[in-house]
């Protein structure tokens, strides 16, 4: 009997040794092997290796940041909360990631930066906000209409727009318009941007019975994607006719099985599957890849260009988020060349580099909650005839007829009107910079009025848009101006009835949405001299 247990027990002290070393193995391939830098079930970065440096700070970091780094890459890992999310869908009908919200009848919803008060509609725009998006967009059109390129704008609505009625427990969208309508109305009543009503067009379809968006998935289908794209060729050949649609005639319909990116972000790829309809052309496709230079404009995912051999037509810059992934085939169909650029920033010099005839702008309805302002100069290149206050002088050169700020979540935004005081060619830059109470800078952000240089006659007046992060006002007290050129000295800054140096000076507590007047200047309490 005592023989019997000691090689009970020998055996188990085998076996447990085995597994740990067996473990142990794995857990070394687990880590040594590639991983993708993102977890897609989880929507995150993996935590890296960590750097062991001599310092005692960074050891006594190292522990933590292993632990994580190993964590990340646990053997079976991705099996295990598989299992758990399946368990906890299946029994409970709920979910374990909290991006991911179960809806009605198993459709998946994202819950995560601006999307969720999208889908519920729960901040309308105030006139402020509205103004500024308007703003900003008639200066894209305007950059693109100074230079021969068509702009066509498309806002893609969010899955809870077009389908409230799937919204998970517990979540009620708000009547009333929301910030996607209080734009295209604005647009469509008050400017003359050429933008493709996505929202109408599959509202449309969905009333005659179509599945517009994936059950699984953050975006509209293949099908809802094609149509959209040929909203959009429909709009480019009012003005472009050897732009055109696709005949009706040369569609088929299909249907594909689809794994969604909120499926995925549950480990349930293999459980949540959604039969997807599509709609593709009859004629084979002829774009390829373009081997090309391609702009630099920080995309969040790598840039791509196609091109249709021995081709004349027009060519495209396409500025898109994740909603225009299935629109990047059929579109390289009708251009000799388009190029994709993941980005809602508008960066002129960029842009013209690529010289294309159109540029199209898709921005999710998600991004409508978020601020974004760019320098993109708006001109008044036609002298004005009427006479101007003046708040700056700087040299012979510009006069600073008017000043606003507005404060963002992230900063503040600078609105300065400029006047030429002779024919100038605007190569100059305009430094801003934060000061403390001690006159010593803690931030600031240098731009050029006019990237491509462009010289205007006196008396044109122009309007920067610039925007400041606000990391970059920390014990700012402060905002200084000046105007140089590289690598010589700031022009000669002067005030009415003052002598100025080289910078002006205005108390941050003095910059309001208002125009900053030129009596207010005037009194000296809010500017001093250098």
């Amino acid at each position: 009997m005592t023989s019997k247990c000691h090689s009970e027990e020998l055996l188990q002290s085998v076996s447990f040794v085995a597994f740990i070393t067996l473990f142990s193995i794995f857990s070394v391939i687990s880590c040594l092997s590639p991983h993708p830098a993102i977890s897609v079930q989880e929507n995150r970065a993996l935590a890296p290796f960590p750097k062991l440096h001599t310092a005692s700070k960074d050891i006594t970091k190292f522990p933590s940041a292993f632990e994580q780094f190993y964590n990340d890459r646990f053997p079976i890992r991705l099996p295990l909360i598989s299992t758990k999310n399946y368990l906890a869908y299946k029994l409970f009908n709920s979910s374990s990631n909290p991006l991911v919200n179960i809806g009605q009848q198993d459709w998946l919803f994202y819950n995560s930066y601006g999307i969720l008060p999208a889908q519920l509609n729960t901040q309308p725009f105030t006139d402020r906000e509205l103004q500024a998006w308007v703003g900003d967009l008639r200066a894209r059109k305007s950059f693109c209409d100074a230079h021969g390129i068509k702009f066509i704008l498309v806002l893609a609505p969010e899955k809870g727009t077009m389908y409230p009625e799937f919204l998970p427990t517990g979540w009620k969208r708000r009547d009333g318009v929301s910030r996607l309508e209080q734009l295209q109305n604005y647009l469509h009543e008050n400017t003359d941007i050429d933008f493709v009503d996505a929202k109408s067009l599959l509202s449309s379809e969905k009333q005659q019975g179509h599945k517009i968006y994936h059950s699984n998935d953050t975006h509209w289908n293949q099908r809802s994607a094609f149509l959209v794209s040929q909203e959009i060729l429909a709009h480019l050949h009012k003005v472009l006719p050897s732009i055109a649609p696709v005949p009706n005639s040369d569609l088929l319909d299909g249907h594909d099985t689809f794994t969604g990116d909120l499926a995925k972000m549950l480990g349930l790829q293999n459980v949540l599957r959604d039969e997807s309809p599509s709609i593709v052309a009859r004629t084979p496709s002829k774009a390829v890849p373009a081997n090309s230079q391609l702009a630099v404009m920080g995309s969040d995912q790598p840039a791509f260009a196609s091109r249709l051999p021995n081709s004349t037509l027009p060519q495209a810059l396409v500025l898109r988020d994740s909603f225009f992934t299935y629109l990047t085939a059929p579109l390289s169909e009708h251009f000799s060349y388009t190029e994709f650029q993941w980005t809602n920033h508008f960066q002129p010099e960029p842009i013209v580099g690529v010289k294309p005839d159109v540029l199209i702008n898709e921005i999710a309805e998600r991004h409508l909650y978020e601020e974004f302002h760019e320098h993109v100069p708006q001109f008044a290149v036609t002298p004005s005839v009427v006479p101007t206050n003046t708040i700056c002088n700087f040299g012979n050169k510009f006069q600073l007829v008017n000043l606003k700020s507005e404060n963002t979540y992230d900063g503040m935004v600078l609105k300065l009107t400029w006047r030429s005081k002779q024919p100038v060619e605007l190569n100059y830059i305009v430094g801003l910079q934060c000061l403390n109470a001690q006159g010593k800078l803690t931030g600031g952000s240098d731009y050029e009025p006019d990237i491509l240089h462009r010289s205007v006659p006196a008396n044109s007046e122009w309007i920067d848009t610039v925007h400041i992060a606000g990391r970059e006002f920390r014990d700012a007290t402060t905002l200084g101006l000046l105007v140089y050129q590289q690598g010589k000295d700031p022009l000669t800054c002067s005030m009415p009835g003052s002598i100025w140096d080289k910078r002006f000076e205005i108390s941050l507590s003095d910059l309001t949405p208002d125009s900053l007047s030129t009596a207010q200047i005037a009194e000296g309490g809010s500017t001093k001299r250098l």
